[in-house]
């Protein structure tokens, strides 16, 4: 709630601090026209992964007109405001879904480049296969995100943990990837399923991202990103277990 709160607040007084230093431009309304341009879907090879991302994509995508595109395309296009770019890239070695919009890093700040969202969706280089079964979710909490951020400048400039759905009620909260996978795999109704990704080493930049996600809608129930300092945080604890039961969860572990 803190975190609300505090983008309220700097929303409001965000045209008092930029008075004559020429016009602002909120997230918001940098993405106003979002539904109406092309996202350029891109994606290389032939690959497991990007065969699975091609598909998901043809069979999800709704939100804007989308085309794919290679990634020579994108180094040739990148720089066009006119279009949206979701892709696969690696960042300290976890594999995030990224949405981005085009633009000229040294145009006008309406037309300059910035990222919509990014989420984890694997380790790099080391596939558990989990990824494969929620790979559609993700693809789903991102454009529920990115729709959320063209109607709302406090969601477009929170977190995803400040997005996610906070009450649990009635949900059954599988922690155990294998149960988490099948659930997802098979829609199952009033299930919600935990994922945690991790990069294969531990460094002094490492983060592991912690997610529930419901099975049959898609919707985001909790986000966390922490320092990853050990396997153990490989699993979910014991703490975020009873955290769940007091959302009014029932956990299966």
């Amino acid at each position: 709630m803190m975190k609300k709160f505090i983008l309220i607040a700097l929303l409001a007084i965000l045209p008092a601090l930029c008075w004559g230093q020429g016009k602002v431009y909120t997230k918001k309304a940098r993405m106003e026209d979002f539904a109406t341009k092309t996202t350029k879907v891109v994606v290389d090879g032939e690959s497991l992964l990007a065969i699975t991302f091609k598909e998901e994509v043809m069979r999800r995508w709704r939100i804007s007109p989308f085309e794919f595109c290679t990634s020579e395309e994108y180094a040739r296009i990148k720089g066009n405001n006119g279009y949206f770019f979701l892709s696969l890239v690696i960042d300290e070695g976890v594999a995030f879904m990224q949405l981005t919009r085009g633009g000229d890093e040294n145009a006008d700040m309406l037309h300059r480049p910035f990222e919509v969202v990014r989420i984890p969706f694997a380790a790099d280089g080391a596939s558990t296969g989990q990824e494969f079964s929620f790979l559609g979710a993700i693809l789903d909490v991102l454009q529920n995100f990115t729709e959320a951020s063209v109607e709302s400048d406090i969601v477009g400039y929170a977190s995803l943990s400040s997005y996610s759905t906070n009450q649990l009620k009635g949900k059954t909260v599988y922690l155990n990837p294998g149960d988490a996978d099948k659930a997802m795999n098979e829609g199952t109704p009033d299930a919600v399923c935990g994922i945690i990704i991790t990069p294969v080493e531990i460094t002094k930049k490492s983060n592991c991202y912690r997610m529930l996600i419901s099975a049959d809608t898609h919707e985001l129930f909790n986000f966390e990103q922490q320092r990853y300092k050990q396997p153990s945080d490989r699993n979910f604890t014991d703490n975020e277990a009873k955290e769940f039961e007091k959302r009014n969860g029932i956990i299966v572990r």
